[in-house]
């Protein structure tokens, strides 16, 4: 059935149609060739490499991962992160095409997306300004790149204080309850004890949580939760990148952040924007 002003995005491979998702008459498709002339403006303007690239949920996402050249955080000895730039866009009206900053630990590659810098937004995303005019572009990447500075320094301010944070066994204990606390039915409450357990052998077995500097610490148990998430280990999936999707996008990338107000509840010290 035909319906006035509304119009369907779609995918073609191989001669073949998906419909992604219906969309209004001001809906603009912007194309992944596109995306890549503003990436191409980023990286002529900052010092960004880009070194992967792909699309989520049979494309309907797109997204491109790049690195901040020479921008690393010793979080702890022989703890270093990482700051890349991940440029994301959807063809289903999901996201608009947008740029965030992504922590990524080297020793286990696990990813946090940060929080824009106080002042800038409650968020995480930086929305582009998309122009085909190329000088409009490249004064866009300015002022994003300005922007991913802001939050890069943001970032290095909270890994140290995450860092600072004693966080001994009983607490470490309470967060896990806080985040995954008993329900009333015994079904759920016995899978709430099963996924705490599973955090707790990760906070005490994995290596890349038992190092100095990072067990006993905020920075440790926000590390656990993203392993668990980052890896897929707290529930399963039928789809191969819907754990990714998850992590960056949806409930795994909540639980990382509601890992961060646990250790700021915890510890009482104020850390996140408001």
């Amino acid at each position: 059935m035909a319906a006035p002003g509304v119009f369907i995005t779609t995918r073609c491979k191989d001669g073949i149609y998906t419909p992604f998702a219906a969309v209004g008459s001001k809906y603009r498709v912007l194309q992944n060739i596109e995306m890549s002339l503003i990436l191409e403006a980023l990286v002529s303007e900052g010092d960004i490499r880009i070194h992967t690239a792909g699309s989520l949920q049979d494309g309907r996402k797109v997204w491109m991962l790049g690195r901040l050249h020479g921008r690393t955080k010793e979080a702890a000895p022989k703890d270093i992160v990482d700051y890349n730039v991940l440029l994301v866009n959807s063809h289903d009206g999901s996201l608009v095409i947008s740029l965030l900053l992504t922590l990524i630990r080297v020793v286990c590659m696990n990813t946090l997306i940060a929080a824009l810098a106080s002042g800038r937004s409650n968020g995480k995303m930086i929305t582009i300004r998309h122009s085909g005019n190329p000088l409009q572009r490249i004064t866009e990447a300015q002022r994003v790149l300005g922007l991913l500075e802001e939050t890069a320094n943001a970032q290095d301010t909270l890994i140290d204080t995450l860092v600072s944070i004693d966080m001994d066994k009983r607490k470490v204990i309470e967060g896990f309850e806080r985040l995954y606390p008993n329900p009333d039915d015994e079904r759920s409450a016995t899978r709430a004890e099963n996924i705490r357990e599973k955090l707790m052998d990760i906070y005490e077995n994995s290596p890349t949580i038992a190092m100095p500097g990072v067990t006993g610490t905020g920075w440790g148990f926000v590390n656990t939760i993203t392993q668990a998430v980052d890896h897929g280990l707290l529930r399963n999936y039928t789809k191969a990148d819907a754990c990714l999707t998850s992590a960056w996008f949806g409930s795994g990338d909540d639980l990382k952040n509601s890992a961060l107000h646990v250790v700021q509840e915890l510890s009482g010290i104020s850390f996140l924007n408001a």
